[in-house]
């Protein structure tokens, strides 16, 4: 309470000094090291801001592995009671995409046990050439239950081999595709075609020959690098992936998506009208759905990056409004003895962007530090990307150069006359 009586009735010296050159030089010392660290502060959270936005702006333009566009996707939980055993699972599945083949406006379509950027399950499994007796030492990969057309209508290679057809069923050899780091993984420069492996450990051995080697695509999250992965068919699925009856279903169309909705629904709805269809919606979606958090980091860091270059610049303008104001005699008599208001303006301008680039300087310097903190948050991006720090310079430096110019335009427009006549 003392010192709030204080600052509210000061003491009489305390306001004559307040009027005093050495008084005002003082109070404008403690502004301009507030400017400082406000500035310093921009830079911080700036440099931050844009080292995200380019991991961003990579992450959303890396290779996905599949093309997204014009792909339509739903999820179909089929009731145990009606859908009981495997084989009426997968007849449901075949019927609905027989009946899309024919719908008007329907490229491709196909069925699958999970969909890419929605986490595929990862189970254990051995390979024929290196057998592994203790489940604890096999390695792990992920499963994917596909029908033919799935990988074509998602825009994925069979790079090597071929695809799932029609005629791997229950009472054919068991076949499978591995990806690209599947195949980099446990072969390296050999040819996996022809190889055997098993899922989990069963007695006797379930083998499955590898007939086809597709191309990595992304099925866990869009900064790691494509895990292995395994597809089998539809129709071989071993127990552990039939554990969740859910069916994701795949349409790639060439008309409106609203079109191309109605004839999924309609060829759902023509093998079973009581079957309703979870999450019909665009793939674009699913990819959208997975750079949400980071795009929410961002924007929050964008609206402090923001909020910060503006309050740096609002506290430039003031300490330099300030000072001409408390040296409005100073440069009456200066331009009374011949300044030219060119120079007036060069010297407050040069004084705003001196304590611009002094907050600049220990801006950079605790940005660096810092970006190292978030280098695990930074995707293809390093901690010290020298876009990144140029654009945050540029921006202080065009913000700042706009916060001093009204101040020192004032100033060299004083009025010598009218200034000394004030005193």
């Amino acid at each position: 309470l003392l010192l709030l009586a204080h600052r509210i009735y000061p003491e009489p010296m305390d306001a004559l000094r307040s009027a005093s050159p050495q008084w005002t030089a003082r109070v404008g010392g403690w502004r301009r090291a507030l400017v400082v660290v406000q500035v310093a502060a921009s830079v911080v959270v700036l440099v931050t801001t844009g080292l995200l936005l380019r991991s961003f702006e990579r992450v959303l333009h890396r290779d996905l592995g599949f093309n997204p566009e014009h792909v339509l996707t739903t999820r179909l939980e089929l009731p145990p009671l009606r859908y009981g055993t495997d084989q009426r699972r997968d007849q449901f599945a075949e019927d609905v995409l027989a009946r899309l083949s024919v719908s008007p406006g329907i490229e491709s379509a196909g069925a699958s046990t999970a969909l890419p950027l929605q986490g595929w399950p990862q189970l254990i499994l051995r390979l024929e050439e290196n057998p592994i007796t203790r489940p604890s030492d096999a390695p792990s990969s992920g499963y994917t239950g596909i029908t033919p057309g799935y990988l074509r209508t998602l825009g994925m290679r069979v790079l090597r081999g071929r695809d799932v057809t029609h005629t791997d069923r229950e009472d054919t050899p068991l076949i499978c595709l591995v990806n690209e780091s599947f195949a980099r993984t446990h072969y390296g420069e050999r040819d996996p075609i022809g190889r055997r492996i098993e899922i989990g450990f069963s007695t006797p051995p379930r083998w499955m020959e590898i007939v086809g080697v597709v191309n990595d695509a992304q099925n866990a999250q869009l900064e790691a690098a494509p895990r292995d992965q395994v597809f089998v068919s539809f129709r071989q699925q071993p127990d552990v992936l039939r554990e969740n009856p859910a069916i994701s279903l795949v349409v790639r169309g060439r008309g409106a998506p609203e079109a191309v909705g109605e004839s999924l629904r309609q060829a759902v709805w023509s093998v079973d009208r009581n079957q309703p269809l979870h999450l019909l919606q665009p793939m674009s979606r699913i990819l959208d759905g997975a750079t949400a958090p980071r795009r929410f980091t961002v924007l929050v860091l964008g609206t402090f990056a923001a909020v910060a270059l503006v309050l740096a610049a609002l506290g430039l303008f003031g300490v330099l409004s300030g000072q001409v104001a408390s040296r409005t005699r100073e440069l009456g008599v200066r331009m009374a003895l011949g300044a030219q208001p060119s120079d007036i303006l060069r010297q407050v301008l040069a004084g705003g962007m001196r304590t611009l680039a002094l907050g600049m300087a220990l801006g950079i310097s605790a940005a660096l530090a810092v970006s190292r903190l978030i280098q695990s948050q930074l995707y293809e991006t390093a901690p010290w990307d020298p876009l990144s720090l140029l654009l945050t310079l540029f921006v202080l430096v065009l913000t700042g150069a706009a916060a001093c110019w009204f101040p020192a335009f004032r100033a060299s427009q004083v009025d010598p006359m009218a200034a000394l006549r004030a005193e």
